[in-house]
């Protein structure tokens, strides 16, 4: 009997049933491809069409018989669901045919990048988990900017042809393939539409595929390929190690895109695609030249092949690579590299990022346009080396700049303590101290990967760092010989690890000498001295001299901290405090001594001492020995006050403030008013010596210091209507004439100034408390200039001031915050420590004047309170007011006194505690309930707020 003759569409049919291995082994092509798409669509339609039947007679059978035979619907629908099944799998048959376009290469495009000489045949063929991101990988080798996109492509695969140190970058072997996509950034293009369209091709995800010197890019068109995260899963299905896959169980069904898929089901199903790819390529192309023996060509989906000439390099989950040596991040290396700023520190300034209105006011402007702010001065470059300064609390540095209008060139303070990104998310890496930072460093964190992703934030600005790094050896290069050459000369035993010292002396002395150049140094006695100094300290002898130096600390019962050698060769220790030697008002004591040694041949002295914050770090001196744990106990504090010095002198100030104020209140005699006018005089006038509107001198005088949160201020009592204080004070007709004398002799028209000096002079005539920043100053009576940063102490809680001063100091007393921490100078305090403003000042109360004490109570109006007798408590919040003194318990009954927060206040009279109590509380209006508790006897409760 002849064999049958089988035709196209049978074929075709007993492959798409089958395994991709079976289909791709027998040899196929793109209209095979296409006929057993059409099939499976047929058989598809036909599922459909039986379906259709099934539906319509089931519908007209159920309709006759539901209720004598249910059994023959249960049939029907068991028929429907399995001509059901059948549409599905024709389904998932025919969309998983069209995968084989991948192998026949429809619609996969090969770009030829490099040509060359293949890879050894003892290669394997490497597959690269982790997605590359081509601007991050190319911005090593080349300065691109935040431009960079698919456009720029061409780019980067010229640079990928003409250099082989950026081929052994991408390419971990010679034989490999991995997957690149141009950018992971978002691209602003200024349009909506354009933003859509163009970063939506800046994430087309492509394959990269090296052989030996040979460079291809491919793009495919499935979906799987384009929005795949890596190259191939982390594991298999049974969570082991991933080391390939068995193609030759491969079914049409089993390579059907659907959403419905989970996320470890979505990457294997993206491997199952992209090998049957790899296989075309190999089969047509040879793409990845001769690997495997050719008797094995067609076992390329085979597991056992993958396992023998693939390998799996997990380069983005780690699996099987070796830790990292380097743990430290590029965050953190910024942050302990910019820790060792100090005045004289050099600074490496990509100005454009350090120039803001907030740092450089002189040369940067707000304004509402896209960036928030223009420059109105340029700088000469973009990046360039700068030398730090003190200046105040703050540290700084000048760049010359070209201002736009006249193209005058100055130099422009920047101050770099005033730094923060202007915008958030798209800021560069603004400044980095050069201290103690080396070429190699940057370098590391340029080549290294992982860092890379933020590489338009730092990158740009380190290869400038690099450059000037290695310029600046190399200008020194001479000097570094010398000192080399003196130190071998000299006949000592040098250590192997002398090169190293010697560049951190330098890197001392230039940190120590703010910032001149090696140059410089190496040109005068002095600067070689200490040079060569610092070298002598560190070779020869230095453990032995860090032990005198800790027999000398431990001997006068003090704890060393650290020792080293300064910039000037000389040994310095830093030693904790005594307990007695701490100064602890406001906060702790936060400074230790530095001590500075001279040494002789068998002993050390003393040569100075200072108290200093503890540094982290110091550029400027090299560390030979530290008490790591409680030198971080020191270095870790962060004190309000900028140094001791200035907390000394802030106290001073209260004290000498304390004094001025004594008797400020009362009526002094002939003598002691005629100097006060002269002082007031002298200073009227230093105000009206320039601009046309009269001013008058203002008084305040410190008194005491507030500490809130990180924040320092220096609270004074004082007045700016020094005029009507004046006034006031005087004793007799004839002193206050000679005051409006005088006051209205700077007036154009002196009978309304007169006049309106007079209309004021008793309401103004008091002192009040307000705010100054927390800043040692020329201490005077009367200023001609008044403080820019001074406020009234809580304006917006009190509508009226106390003219009592005790009793204003009590209001403010009640109104700061239970975090911040007030200090008033001893000499307004008496014998009991209570302040004693009223007795100090001499004041006397005026007419009127019937103090009144108010209380307030508040608890939380959203959890329930009970008193004593289990009653729920609806007062949650309100204001007792009395003549008379009482406690809080007395006040609050049989309710828990620790529900409610206290806080007392002393007024004027009742007038002003209702006008102070209805300002506080702008919707108060009177209530009563005779189920509130009753306040004692001559107390008048104002509610505020009750529950239901």
């Amino acid at each position: 009997m002849l064999p049958a003759v089988r035709n196209a569409e049978d074929v075709a049919v007993t492959m798409a049933l089958g395994t991709v291995q079976n289909a791709l082994s027998q040899g196929i092509s793109e209209a095979q491809v296409s006929l057993m798409a059409k099939v499976a669509e047929r058989e598809g339609k036909i599922a459909g069409a039986v379906a259709n039947i099934i539906t319509s007679r089931t519908g007209a059978i159920t309709r006759a018989l539901e209720k004598m035979h249910p059994y023959y619907a249960e049939l029907a629908a068991a028929k429907l669901a399995g001509t059901q099944e059948g549409i599905e799998q024709a389904s998932k048959i025919q969309a998983g045919v069209l995968t084989l376009e991948l192998f026949v290469g429809k619609n996969v495009t090969v770009v030829d990048v490099a040509e060359g000489e293949p890879a050894d045949s003892s290669i394997p063929l490497t597959l690269c988990q982790k997605k590359l991101v081509v601007d991050e990988e190319f911005s090593a080798w080349s300065d691109i900017d935040e431009h960079f996109d698919f456009r720029s492509l061409s780019a980067f695969l010229k640079a990928l042809k003409d250099n082989q140190g950026l081929v052994e970058q991408i390419f971990p072997t010679e034989r490999c393939v991995l997957v690149m996509v141009t950018t992971r950034r978002f691209i602003d293009y200024g349009d909506t539409w354009a933003n859509a369209e163009n970063n939506e091709k800046n994430s087309i995800v492509f394959l990269m595929v090296r052989n030996g010197q040979n460079i291809k890019q491919i793009y495919s068109p499935v979906e799987s390929h384009l929005g795949a995260s890596r190259l191939f899963p982390s594991e298999d299905e049974q969570q082991g190690h991933f080391r390939g896959f068995d193609g030759t169980t491969i079914k049409f069904e089993d390579v059907a895109y659907t959403d419905r898929l989970k996320a470890h089901d979505l990457m294997a199903l993206h491997y199952r695609r992209l090998l049957i790819m790899l296989f075309g390529l190999d089969q047509r192309l040879a793409l990845f030249g001769q690997f495997y023996p050719q008797h094995e060509k067609a076992n390329f989906l085979n597991l056992s092949f993958q396992e023998r000439y693939f390998h799996f390099l997990h380069d983005e989950d780690g699996t099987g690579l070796l830790a990292s040596p380097d743990s430290q991040t590029l965050d953190e290396f910024i942050s302990e590299k910019n820790s060792y700023i100090q005045p004289g520190s050099r600074l490496l300034c990509n100005w454009r990022e350090l120039m803001t209105p907030r740092t450089a006011p002189g040369a940067v402007k707000e304004d509402s346009g896209y960036s928030g702010y223009s420059f109105i001065a340029d700088p000469e470059d973009n990046v360039s080396a700068a030398v730090v300064y003190r200046q105040g609390d703050t540290l700084a540095v000048d760049v010359a700049v070209k201002r736009f209008s006249t193209d005058k060139m100055f130099n422009c303070k920047v101050n770099v303590s005033a730094y923060s990104p202007w915008r958030r998310g798209e800021a560069e890496l603004a400044y980095l101290c050069l201290d103690a930072v080396g070429p190699e460093e940057l370098t590391r964190f340029i080549q290294q990967r992982k860092f890379r992703s933020n590489h338009l934030f730092y990158i740009r600005f380190f290869k400038a760092a690099i450059k000037f790094l290695e310029q600046e050896r190399e200008n020194e290069l001479p000097h570094r010989q010398y000192l080399l050459a003196a130190m071998q000369d000299s006949g000592m035993h040098l250590p192997g690890n002398i090169q190293e010292l010697i560049h951190q002396c330098i890197a001392s002395w230039k940190t120590g000498n703010r910032g001149v150049s090696l140059a410089v140094g190496m040109s005068t006695e002095k600067g070689r001295q200490a040079l060569l100094n610092q070298l002598y300290r560190l070779t020869q002898g230095a453990s032995e001299m860090v032990s005198v130096i800790q027999e000398h600390v431990a001997a006068s019962g003090s704890q060393l901290l650290r020792a080293g050698v300064n910039s000037s060769g000389n040994y310095v220790a830093f030693i904790a405090p005594k307990p007695y030697e701490c100064d602890n008002r406001l906060e702790a004591h936060a400074w230790v001594h530095r001590v500075v040694y001279a040494t002789g041949k068998r002993n050390i002295r003393e040569t100075g001492r200072s108290w200093v914050s503890m540094p982290e770090r110091s550029a400027s001196e090299i560390t030979l020995w530290e008490d790591e744990e409680q030198s971080r106990k020191w270095y870790s504090m962060t004190p309000v006050f900028s140094s001791w010095t200035e907390k000394q002198k802030l106290f001073e100030m209260c004290e000498k403030g304390a004094g001025l104020l004594k008797g400020a209140m009362g009526t002094p005699d002939d003598e002691e008013y005629g100097d006060l006018l002269e002082m007031w005089g002298d200073a009227y006038i230093a105000c009206n010596a320039s601009g046309e509107h009269v001013t008058t001198p203002d008084m305040f005088l410190p008194v005491g210091l507030i500490k809130s949160r990180k924040s320092l201020k220096l609270i004074a009592l004082g007045t700016c209507s020094t005029e009507h204080w004046m006034y006031a004070r005087a004793g007799d007709d004839d002193s206050r004439e000679l005051l409006l004398e005088l006051y209205t002799s700077w007036y154009e028209y002196p009978d309304k100034a007169r006049a309106r000096l007079l209309s004021m002079a008793e309401k103004n005539s008091g002192l009040r408390f307000v705010l100054i920043e927390g800043k040692s100053r020329k201490l005077e009576r009367f200023a001609v200039k008044r403080p820019e940063e001074i406020v009234n102490w809580h304006a917006g809680n009190l509508k009226e001031i106390p003219t009592m001063l005790n009793d204003q100091w009590a209001c403010h007393m009640a109104m700061v915050s239970q975090n911040d921490k007030v200090y008033l100078t001893p000499d307004l305090l008496d014998d009991d420590g209570l302040p004693n403003f009223n007795g100090v000042t001499r004041q006397v109360p005026g007419e009127g004047y019937q103090p009144v004490n108010v209380y307030e109570f508040e608890s939380d109006y959203f959890n329930a309170v009970y008193d004593a007798d289990g009653k729920k408590v609806a007062l949650c919040h309100w204001y007792d007011v009395t003549d008379n003194s009482y406690s809080a318990e007395e006040l609050i009954g049989n309710m828990p006194h620790n529900a409610f927060k206290f806080l007392q206040y002393r007024l004027d009279n009742i007038e002003q505690a209702e006008a102070f109590i209805k300002y506080r509380n702008r919707n108060y209006q009177p209530r009563e309930n005779a189920d509130w508790p009753e306040p004692p006897e001559g107390v008048k409760r104002y509610v505020i707020r009750a529950r239901s």
